[in-house]
């Protein structure tokens, strides 16, 4: 029977210890270059100002609502210049949403509504809610970063949909850009801007608690409204509840207040459907 080695089969027990070693890094290293590939954005289309991003998971095509930013100051400072600050006066008691929503009604007497509109034009167009202006002789449009107030008139609104557009004597304005509200999904967070109670460029956060709500509020009928935990209070109305991607997916309408947070807000697929008929006849015709 042979003597065993063992010093010589120390050395090659070592010798194929670092080989196996040197085999795993250059695996590791492999499988980290592959990986980066593997999961990541292969094209972004914009046909209709939706912004979607179709993302490749293995050989699964994934599309949904575009993320480009990181976090929540992220898209405040850059959707944030395009909302606007709405205060309009008049001599009738405007049908402001949150106090009417279970029967309390303002006094009749002449008053200042304060409301929350965005930029949808860099011309000065800017979209709210037609509540927000409804019996005002006077219109007036604060501006981020902008020393004086803008009057605005009227150009189209709709009291069955509740929208309408204004216009100020204003150019080269910051737009918010609009999204997909069909995209949008029950948990997908969002983020509303505007001006309740007057403290302008409110900022708060939630998600999307449920899409296709029908609400009475008064005597208008509401069919198709996304419901959201965001706190939205009186001087929200009008201003956009905006998703990751800093798009507006809705118009702030309503809330309840006999509960929390149970906001209601438009989809912005109705508005973008009827905005260029409001801008161009001064109302929608149902056909």
């Amino acid at each position: 029977m042979g003597r065993f080695d063992y010093e010589e089969i120390g050395k090659e027990v070592i010798a194929l210890m670092r080989k196996t070693t040197i085999i795993m890094v250059l695996l590791v290293a492999i499988i980290s270059f592959l990986g980066g590939g593997w999961y990541q954005s292969i094209s972004m289309s914009d046909p209709d100002g939706s912004n979607t991003l179709v993302e490749q998971a293995g050989n699964t095509a994934v599309a949904g609502p575009l993320s480009l930013y990181n976090n929540v100051a992220d898209i405040v400072a850059q959707a944030g210049t395009a909302v606007v600050y709405i205060e309009a006066s008049g001599n009738a008691a405007f049908p402001d949403q949150y106090f009417r929503f279970y029967g309390f009604n303002l006094p009749q007497h002449t008053q200042k509504a304060t409301g929350t509109g965005f930029i949808i034009q860099a011309n000065g167009y800017i979209l709210t809610n037609q509540h927000v202006i409804e019996g005002a002789n006077q219109i007036n449009v604060k501006v981020q970063n902008h020393e004086s107030s803008y009057p605005a008139k009227v150009v189209g609104e709709d009291r069955n949909l509740d929208l309408a557009v204004l216009k100020i004597d204003a150019d080269n304005l910051p737009i918010l850009a609009l999204g997909d509200s069909d995209l949008m999904r029950s948990g997908d967070p969002v983020i509303a801007i505007g001006n309740p109670l007057g403290l302008d460029h409110s900022v708060t956060t939630g998600v999307v608690s449920a899409k296709g709500r029908p609400i009475a509020v008064g005597d208008r009928n509401y069919t198709n409204l996304i419901q959201t935990d965001a706190a939205i209070n009186s001087g929200n109305s009008g201003g956009p509840l905006i998703n990751m991607a800093g798009q507006a997916i809705a118009i702030n309408t309503a809330v309840s207040t006999q509960g929390q947070g149970i906001g209601f807000a438009i989809p912005i697929n109705t508005a973008k459907k009827k905005m260029d008929e409001l801008i161009s006849t001064g109302k929608y015709y149902y056909r």
